[in-house]
């Protein structure tokens, strides 16, 4: 793969114009456009216009990216009361939030309820009874297992009902005066196989009918998230998935579908800046001390085989002919912090003459990069400057 395609197919419009904004800021810094996520949203209801969109904030969000999408989605799903108090804050109107997190504690639900919150997510009895004691009368949706073996990241270990059960719990939704109003599911982060996307439909609207079938009224099917980022260059863009897609949408026709994208959304719309702060030949290994680690943004690449977010230098980048510098060798990259599984990814090709100074773009690391970060050794989370019609501001 050539490590610069992602950042020049995926970046900004005026991608070296912007980065050069940026030339003497302190490191480490992460640039988000706010157009590119706005447009990501715009792609999404324009390939999928059967399809209500509600951005998962939990993959990254601030006042500056709810303002810029407000008026391009028709909702938002929360993950805790938190990221719920903080979007209400800004001007976000309660009924147009989800709280997608199936398994909630009581005070959370009965807040959440108060603050005008009335869809929630469920997935057992147990819930069923936190949600008729504190948010009565509120819309459920059953989250269900599906097969998520094709992901990147399966999530069904932890979530889920078993499809055996979904008419019993619904069933009891109903009688417990809550107001069941469909299923919900998740394929597992970035999901790239069309056909595991229309097998999930197609196993979703069978339980649904069966649903219908013991007489209780529900017409909604949730996808949840999973829609990909286009990492590498053989990740399937939208254009790609979409038709089959909604080809399996269609053949429910009566039915009603939400969808939670939060990575789609967000991972192409920013770039993390880290300055080498230490070279090192460790035995036969080459080692980059950055000024930036897993703890402070690179905590989810973790859960991927392959480190998504490719290095590259950027007086490299920024030539306008191609740089005449050694020959590019593995190097491991390791963060900050007096730890040792402080430890970013172990074979990233950079030139072998790699120096103390030199800066390095991490691309596509708008999607749970900082949302994981911590200040772990006294080494802070880096700051966010934004972007919007190709000029900078920022929160500080």
């Amino acid at each position: 793969m050539n490590t610069l395609d992602p950042i020049i197919r995926h970046g900004f419009a005026d991608y070296k114009h912007a980065f050069k904004q940026f030339s003497d800021k302190p490191t480490p810094y992460m640039v988000t456009d706010l157009d590119k996520i706005a447009d990501n949203c715009k792609q999404f209801k324009h390939h999928f216009p059967s399809v209500e969109l509600h951005y998962a904030i939990k993959a990254f969000y601030t006042k500056e990216i709810i303002d810029s999408i407000d008026d391009r989605v028709d909702g938002f799903d929360v993950a805790s009361n938190n990221e719920l108090k903080d979007i209400l804050s800004y001007g976000v109107a309660a009924k147009r939030i989800m709280y997608s997190n199936p398994v909630k504690s009581k005070k959370s639900i009965e807040e959440a309820f108060s603050l005008g919150v009335d869809k929630f997510a469920f997935q057992s009895m147990s819930e069923l009874g936190k949600l008729q004691m504190n948010a009565p009368g509120s819309s459920v949706y059953l989250r269900v297992k599906i097969d998520d073996s094709h992901s990147e990241v399966p999530l069904s270990g932890k979530f889920g009902c078993e499809p055996k059960d979904v008419v019993r719990l619904l069933t009891h939704a109903k009688n417990i005066n809550l107001n069941p109003v469909g299923i919900t599911f998740h394929v597992g982060s970035q999901l790239l196989d069309s056909t595991a996307w229309e097998s999930a439909v197609k196993k979703a609207g069978e339980l649904l009918v069966k649903v219908k079938k013991a007489g209780i009224d529900v017409d909604t099917i949730n996808l949840g998230g999973g829609l990909p980022a286009q990492y590498f260059t053989d990740d399937p863009t939208i254009d790609k998935l979409s038709p089959s897609i909604n080809n399996a949408l269609l053949k429910n026709d009566w039915t009603k579908y939400i969808a939670e994208p939060g990575r789609f959304i967000v991972a192409d719309s920013s770039f993390i800046v880290s300055s080498v702060i230490g070279v090192e030949k460790r035995g036969q290994k080459n080692w980059a001390f950055l000024d930036v680690g897993l703890f402070q943004a690179f905590l989810g690449a973790l859960r991927y085989k392959k480190f998504p977010y490719g290095p590259i230098v950027s007086d490299d980048y920024l030539r306008e002919e191609p740089a005449k510098r050694a020959d590019l060798v593995p190097f491991i990259i390791t963060g900050p912090s007096c730890d040792s599984e402080d430890t970013i990814h172990y074979e990233a090709l950079l030139p072998e003459d790699l120096s103390i100074d030199d800066r390095l773009i991490f691309p596509n690391t708008g999607a749970y990069t900082l949302v994981y970060g911590s200040s772990f050794n006294g080494f802070e989370v880096p700051p966010v400057y934004f972007l919007k019609d190709q000029k900078v501001f920022s929160r500080e």
